[in-house]
């Protein structure tokens, strides 16, 4: 794979995750199945932690939990897969 197509495929999941994320679309216009999906993605959770944070109350463990796992999840594909070459 070169690298536009890469760059292409990332732009994909990129935009197919900030759908998801209520980014192009809000929150509250979500159909209930969308908005479920969304507090489970990564960009999800963080805007909703954020808008949480923002408006005086703590975030809710269940998007704190979504990030965590994130973390935790990539950081363990980095050490598996990254090289020193």
């Amino acid at each position: 794979m070169d690298a536009l197509s890469l760059h292409f495929e990332t732009g994909k999941i990129h935009g197919l995750l900030g759908r998801f994320a209520g980014v192009w679309t809000p929150g509250a216009t979500m159909p209930d199945a969308a908005r479920n999906v969304a507090d489970f993605t990564p960009i999800g959770a963080a805007s909703e932690a954020i808008a949480d944070a923002w408006s005086g109350a703590w975030p809710t463990p269940l998007h704190l939990a979504v990030l965590v796992g994130c973390a935790v999840v990539a950081s363990a594909a980095a050490a598996r897969l990254f090289r020193w070459e």
